[in-house]
Order: C-alpha cells, then sequence, then structure tokens
C-alpha cells in the first residue's frame, strides 16, 4: 500500500481514512466512495463516488475537468443501481480516454436521497404530487460545500469552464435549474431525459425570464419510448435556449434516441457523445482502440 507524504498507512490517493475504494469492478480508472457524507444546508446524509480517470495518478502535475452527476447510485455499480443496471459511467470514461475523444474528466457521483430524492432534486413544489421544491438547498450543497471539498481533495480544475453539473429525469430537471442559478460555477449541463413536466413546466418559465450569463454548454435529450410528453418538452426546452442565444452545435446539443426508454441503460448509451461534446479533448493523440462497442445513431434536432 503506497504511503503518505506523513507517513501514515493512509493511501497517498485518498483523502482521509473516510474515502474507500471501490472493489469488484473491472475499470482502468479508480472508483472511490465517502459514505455518510454530511450537509449543512440539508438534513439527510448521502454518498459521494469519484471516478478517476485512467492516468489520474501518473502526473501529479496535470488537473482535471469535473462532472458533478446526481444518482450517483446509479452511475458505477450495477450491483446497488436501481433496477440492477447502472450507466456504466466508469467503463465509458475509460473507452473515451484510452480513444483520445475526450479531455479526461473526473467523475463525482452525489447519492439520492431516498425518499427525500423528489424534494431534492425540484425548484419548486408539485401541487398535484404534494412533494417539492429543496432545489436550491440542493444546489447550494453541490455549488457551495462538495464542490470545494472535491476541489480541495482532488487535482482538478476548478474553473467553470471545467465544471459540470448533470444527471438524467429529475436529476436532469435538476442540473438545469443549477445550471440557470449557478452559471458562474458550472460552465456545463447534462440533462438527460430532464422531467420539464414538473409543476406545469416550471423550469420553463424560469429559464425563459432568467438573464443566465455566461451561457453553459448544454447537452439534453429524450427517448422514443418515454412517456408521451417527454420529446415535445424537451423540443420546447430547445426551442426556448435558441430564443435566448444558444446555438445548436456550437454550445447546446439536442439529440433525441427514437428506440430509447426512460432508464439507465439508455442514459449510459447515450453518455460518450454526450461526454465527447461537454469535454472534447485539448488533443487527439491516443492511438489506442476504443473497446466502446458502436451505439445505434441518434437522431439529432
Amino acid at each position: 500500500m503506497p504511503r503518505s507524504e506523513n507517513g501514515s498507512d493512509q493511501p497517498a490517493h485518498l483523502p482521509d481514512r473516510r474515502w474507500k475504494e471501490v472493489e469488484g469492478l473491472e475499470l482502468g480508472g479508480r472508483l472511490l466512495q465517502r459514505p455518510r457524507f454530511r450537509s449543512k444546508f440539508l438534513g439527510q446524509v448521502r454518498d459521494l463516488w469519484v471516478y478517476l480517470p485512467p492516468g489520474y495518478d501518473d502526473d501529479e502535475s496535470i488537473r482535471y475537468p469535473t462532472l458533478y452527476l446526481s444518482d450517483g447510485q446509479n452511475l458505477f455499480d450495477s450491483r446497488i443501481a436501481f433496477g440492477g443496471r447502472s450507466w456504466t459511467v466508469g467503463e465509458t470514461v475509460d473507452a473515451l480516454v484510452w480513444a483520445g475523444t475526450i479531455r479526461p474528466p473526473i467523475i463525482i457521483g452525489i447519492g439520492h436521497a431516498g425518499k427525500f430524492r423528489a424534494d431534492e432534486y425540484t425548484p419548486t413544489r408539485d401541487a398535484k404530487h404534494g412533494v417539492g421544491g429543496g432545489g436550491g438547498l440542493y444546489g447550494r450543497q453541490v455549488a457551495d460545500e462538495i464542490k470545494p471539498r472535491i476541489d480541495e481533495w482532488f487535482r482538478t480544475d476548478p474553473s467553470r469552464e471545467a465544471t459540470g453539473i448533470g444527471g438524467s429525469s429529475l436529476g436532469g430537471l435538476i442540473a438545469l435549474y443549477i445550471g440557470a442559478h449557478w452559471p458562474g460555477v458550472f460552465g456545463r449541463v447534462l440533462a438527460m431525459s430532464p422531467s420539464i413536466w414538473w409543476d406545469k413546466r416550471h423550469i420553463l418559465k424560469l429559464i425563459r425570464r432568467l438573464p443566465i450569463d455566461p451561457r453553459p454548454r448544454i447537452w439534453i435529450d429524450s427517448g422514443g419510448r418515454e412517456a408521451r410528453g417527454q420529446l415535445p418538452d424537451v423540443r420546447r426546452l430547445r426551442k426556448l435556449l435558441e430564443s435566448k442565444g444558444w446555438t445548436e452545435g456550437v454550445d447546446l446539443r439536442h439529440v433525441e434516441d427514437p428506440s430509447a426508454r426512460h432508464e439507465e441503460p439508455a442514459w449510459g448509451a447515450r453518455l460518450p457523445d454526450a461526454l465527447a461534446f461537454l469535454y472534447p479533448p485539448e488533443s487527439r493523440t491516443s492511438d489506442i482502440p476504443s473497446p466502446v462497442e458502436e451505439v445505434p445513431e441518434a437522431k439529432v434536432w
């Protein structure tokens, strides 16, 4: 076991003894877990996961962009993911890094709070469902609490241009909300199958009236086999963003996958293209072939 600079038995690549390496996964990078992270903004504790991409331990002069993703339980490990199927984020990052198609990011998975998930991932209370409205506090937790600690613990590039926020479903909704309210912190937004429908599409009203400056680079998508309103809702969002100055293919990418359902494997399948758009490589020097299988081409609108 490598020793830290102070001579303790704590591995040098772990911030402290509360962190542990997740075992049993075949990954080129390293997946770490920090159980029961406690927030001063929210009463519920949650686990954090951090995926350090291949090469992180090889050169200590390199700093890495970051992507903060909600529903951390579903990202890396199918043994704990909803329905037993994860996004396979680690394998995807490995393959893209080896192929040289992205700037290697550190991925931070923020565990959801179980029965409080809907409250934390929504900016307003939905009268129909009788829950919601904790998104502002969740955003503060990510922007003002988790991100500063991650920047302290790991070799991140802390700039807004290198910092992303993302998620799927309600996690995609809260990513849009956080990106709109903290544009000076998060320069990248990944919103997969975002729940635009929440509280009579309140997120569209919010984005319409907010002066979002500087504009983050945004990926939005949906599947053709999701709920009936999903495709038109995300199309409305695309048109709204374009009306506020975003340009498709430049700082906005809208993708529809006709065969995709509202589920983790679908989001994982679209992740390679999303990461390539949000974290393009500074240079493409790697000639190592990518082990990622071909993903059926999605429809770009």
